[in-house]
């Protein structure tokens, strides 16, 4: 799928949404925002959500270009006077069954939240049983169909926020409610060049309640999603989920630490499910957790095709979801890959890959491995594996009654080079492998490490045919 396809597909559904109705333009300065002046145009933002609301939608927001100010700084005397509960969401935009929205940017769009906003929790207050503080969304759509967001860089700001006690699991967590944008139960919606950096929890997360609308349609085009206190991306739950030329990076790096702190986190909740995504040409690197995680058999059909995936401080990958396909990806740093699927067409799928355990100028994180598969169907195709400093593969896959030999582990027309010259884990093993065949691969070694030792031994189940051997030169 080409940039030209799915731009076509963009405009083509963004049309459509406002095709029908009166759609109404109005501008955020009609509502009082001041662009350039440092004051707060919350209040602005509130009074075009209510305009947008009372309306059902139908409407275009232009925003021109400036730099905005939003965010509620509470009055308190003392840190044990800040309010806490939910009436500390204080949304900038919050939509609510609405239909045909375009929120656009003019020109050079800044929207940032200010500085020294509280953020946590209060575990000392007395008679208080809701102890959080939270912040809200930029961007809070629940219920709605046909949005359209367009042309923002946005920053939570979330290094210059007041933290208050920690809540969660990370080295610093703060699990409280700070979005770029949140989508609740929305259909058909489209977001186009807006960065949603800097937030306190995730820089933008999909839900869906299993009784409620339900959650399709959503494209992202040329957006980032970096610098978040969590994840870049929650996707927990939604059909056709798609991301062109996307960034997810320095996640859960910052001041605040917040596991699972992954690029995109494709996490079913909500009894929902996470189906049919195509993930094209985008960048996950420098989190804080995983580059990429999905670990639920209730997430499937996920398409990766072009993508980079680094684990800098932690693994690249990690897969437990069926119907999973990665297209000229580069992947670097550990990835494991564990769904034990039933059958092969659920079976986790790699064509003209890269995997690697070093990048240049760039600190990788790796275990004792550099791939490890522990489910059945796994393929590899035209894919390359270069090991400088740990052995290659690790496969075990185990069954009650043995495996046939279409449940292996596949490799066809891979390479792989093991560079590594001094012990590692598994001493001079390349790999470690059970269960796996190999068809016209290449295996290289630097002279030291040892692919053989592990292919000829009768007991592992390892079937090759038209294999190659040879020295790295």
């Amino acid at each position: 799928m080409n940039f030209k396809f799915f731009l076509l597909i963009f405009l083509n559904i963004s049309l459509a949404t406002v095709a029908g109705a009166q759609v109404k333009t109005v501008y955020l300065s009609d509502f009082g925002a001041v662009a350039n002046d440092n004051r707060s145009d919350h209040a602005a933002f509130n009074k075009a959500s209510d305009y947008i609301n009372k309306r059902k939608g139908n409407t275009r927001l232009v925003i021109t270009g400036g730099k905005y100010v939003v965010g509620v700084l509470p009055k308190y005397s003392s840190e044990q006077n800040i309010p806490t509960g939910a009436i500390t969401i204080n949304d900038v935009m919050h939509l609510e069954n609405c239909s045909n929205i375009i929120i656009e940017g003019r020109g050079s769009v800044s929207i940032k939240f200010a500085d020294g906003i509280p953020f946590g929790t209060l575990p000392d207050r007395k008679n208080v049983t809701d102890i959080s503080v939270h912040i809200g969304s930029l961007f809070r759509f629940i219920n709605c169909t046909g949005i359209t967001l367009l042309n923002l860089k946005t920053d939570g700001n979330n290094e210059k926020f007041k933290l208050l006690k920690p809540w969660g699991a990370g080295n610093n967590p703060y699990e409280r409610e700070h979005e770029g944008l949140f989508i609740l139960n929305c259909q058909e919606v489209k977001v186009s060049n807006v960065s949603f950096n800097g937030y306190g929890r995730d820089g933008a997360m999909i839900l869906q309640d299993a009784d409620k609308i339900p959650v399709k349609n959503i494209f992202f085009t040329n957006c980032s999603f970096n610098n978040n206190g969590r994840d870049g991306f929650s996707w927990c739950g939604g059909k056709n989920v798609n991301f062109y030329n996307c960034f997810f990076k320095n996640n859960s790096v910052g001041k605040i630490q917040t596991n699972p702190g992954s690029g995109l986190d494709i996490e079913p909740e909500r009894n929902a499910l996470c189906e049919n995504g195509k993930i094209i040409n985008c960048e996950f690197s420098g989190n804080g957790g995983y580059a990429l995680t999905s670990g639920y058999a209730t997430a499937s059909d996920v398409l990766f095709d072009g993508c980079t995936i680094i684990g800098n401080t932690n693994y690249a990958m990690i897969c437990q979801s069926p119907k999973y396909t990665f297209n000229k990806c580069t992947i670097a740093g550990t990835c494991l890959l564990y769904y034990d699927a039933g059958k092969e067409a659920d079976g986790t799928n790699f064509t003209n890959c890269t995997f690697a355990d070093s990048v240049a100028k760039k600190k990788i994180y790796t275990l004792n491995y550099l791939v490890a598969t522990l489910g059945r169907y796994i393929k590899f195709t035209n894919c390359d594996f270069y090991s400088y400093k740990v052995p290659v593969i690790y496969s075990e896959i185990k069954k009650e009654g043995g495996l046939n030999k279409k449940e292996n582990t596949y490799y066809k027309n891979c390479s792989f080079a093991a560079y590594f010259m001094k012990p590692s884990t598994w001493q001079r093993h390349a790999f470690l492998v059970t269960n796996a065949i190999f068809d016209d691969c290449i295996f290289k070694t630097k002279g030291y490490a040892d692919f053989t030792y592990i292919l000829a031994d009768p007991g592992r189940n390892i079937y090759q045919e038209k294999s190659k051997f040879s020295d790295i030169r």
